[in-house]
């Protein structure tokens, strides 16, 4: 009894080398002779394969050539050797792709380099293709910092890590309060990314380190006490001069006057504090004093305040290169921003484009942004590179 069986070519979509491999392993497993291949190829091929032979070797009839002869012939014919070169150049701008795995995009590099001739060069080739075409910054930049990299470590690094950035994840799916998809979740990123309504994303929990310890009332409050700002020192702030239009004392603007009803001097509390997160919007109030003359554009009544007392910033959690950011969204915004202490903390290895624009705050305050950078933002199941 055989092992096995020999099934037909399919002259238009075989491929004709691994059906040649199918049926030598056939041939061996079952013992069969050498000079009784060729009969059992061709007796096994099928009508169509067998006329296409026909015509490929007339006038001699197929069953007068030898086994090899026969293989050699439909080789050269269904598949004839392609250009190393050609084949080269598919292997070098093959690139991960988007929803690709790893692991699949090994197999199609290996697939694609199998006509590139590289021999012992094999696996040199397949690292270095395999690390530069890869999707995640991250992970590159992680098999970067490996000395004498190696075919295989490449492979398990970069498999590793993208399984401990699917298993992350999905623990962040199944927190019920960081955000990373919940419920809503291709809404909330479409509130992010919209083109309509871009919207500003930053984090809330740090300021500056070179401010601590500038407090105004006690506690741990981290902001001037003359503006309220938590991005300067009260030493360097333009209304530490201003006469308040409350206690009429010199040194804090109205807005933060310790005398001002409601006010509490802990930065933990929003009420009668004015929103200063996003930058220096320190605009004093009409009853403000000036040390000297001012124009009357500087002099605004800083009603908008009012709204900000029972303030709560709508937030989320993404997932920035890998790293565990809660933001907060402002759809009124037309950029994304990140404080440089942030950008040191996390970002360093990416370097920072030129960045002409100065942002202008709804104040009327100016900024000049260092840079600007390209991360990998994730949420839920959705990964897309985002502007900071």
């Amino acid at each position: 009894m055989s092992i096995g069986k020999v099934s037909e070519f399919n002259v238009k979509t075989g491929n004709w080398t691994l059906y040649v491999e199918r049926l030598e392993m056939y041939l061996k497993v079952n013992a069969v002779k050498n000079e009784m291949w060729l009969p059992t190829l061709i007796a096994g091929m099928g009508d169509e394969a067998y006329e296409l032979l026909s015509n490929l070797t007339s006038p001699i009839k197929p069953g007068d050539k030898s086994y090899q002869e026969v293989v050699k012939i439909l080789q050269e014919h269904l598949q004839p050797k392609p250009s190393f070169m050609a084949e080269r150049y598919r292997f070098r701008q093959r690139r991960q792709l988007s929803g690709e795995t790893i692991p699949q995009y090994i197999t199609e590099l290996k697939k694609l380099s199998k006509h590139c001739e590289f021999h012992s060069t094999l696996e040199d080739n397949l690292r270095d293709q395999l690390v530069c075409g890869l999707r995640s910054d991250v992970i590159r930049q992680r098999l970067f910092a490996e000395d004498n990299l190696k075919y295989s470590v490449a492979v398990r690094i970069a498999c590793a890590l993208e399984a401990a950035e699917r298993d992350s994840a999905a623990v962040e799916q199944a927190g019920d309060g960081d955000g990373l998809g919940g419920s809503g979740a291709d809404s909330a990123l479409h509130a992010v990314t919209s083109s309509t309504s871009r919207a500003r994303t930053r984090e809330q929990d740090s300021a500056p380190r070179a401010f601590k310890g500038r407090e105004h009332g006690g506690g741990n409050a981290l902001y001037c006490s003359a503006c309220g700002s938590r991005y300067h020192r009260s030493d360097d702030c333009r209304y530490k001069k201003f006469v308040c239009g409350k206690c009429k004392q010199s040194g804090h603007l109205r807005r933060v006057c310790p005398k001002r009803g409601g006010y509490t001097g802990n930065a933990g509390s929003r009420r009668h504090m004015y929103h200063v997160e996003a930058a220096e919007c320190e605009t004093p109030s009409a009853d403000d004093e000036p040390p000297s003359v001012e124009s009357q554009t500087e002099l605004q009544e800083d009603l908008h305040h009012l709204c900000l007392n029972s303030y709560k910033p709508v937030s989320l959690t993404l997932l920035l290169d890998g790293f565990k950011l809660n933001m907060e969204i402002d759809t009124g915004s037309a950029v994304s921003c990140i404080s440089k202490a942030t950008y040191n903390k996390y970002f360093y290895t990416r370097p920072m484009d030129k960045f002409d624009l100065v942002l202008k705050f709804y104040d009327g305050s100016r900024i000049k942004p260092l840079g600007i950078i390209k991360p990998e933002v994730r949420y839920g199941n959705i990964t897309k590179h985002l502007e900071l």
